[in-house]
């Protein structure tokens, strides 16, 4: 095991143990996330293939620089992603409008 690695580890484990990036609190309850426009929040690629969702910059000790994290999903996983995340707003209190 290269020393770098087990130094990660550590890392990762003093993290769980202190509950987290964003300490139990969700990235979307950070105040930080709410500032940002959802237009800049999400983004759709040139190429019309998948979706980028830019997450808030992350302090992490140790780092000079907060870090940058992007996640990108295809077509098939944003589907996915509503189809549960719809089932799951029903089920949230309160309940939606109805119109």
């Amino acid at each position: 095991m290269a020393a770098g690695s087990f130094s990660r580890r550590r890392s990762v484990s003093a993290i769980r143990s202190s509950g987290g990036f964003w300490k139990g609190r969700g990235i979307m309850s950070d105040p930080r996330t709410s500032e940002v426009p959802q237009s800049e929040m999400w983004t759709l690629a040139p190429d019309r293939k998948t979706i980028r969702m830019k997450l808030p910059e992350l302090p992490f000790e140790g780092l000079a620089k907060p870090l940058r994290l992007y996640i990108d999903f295809d077509a098939e996983t944003v589907d996915a992603m509503l189809s549960r995340l719809s089932r799951l707003r029903i089920r949230m209190l309160p309940p939606p409008e109805q119109h």
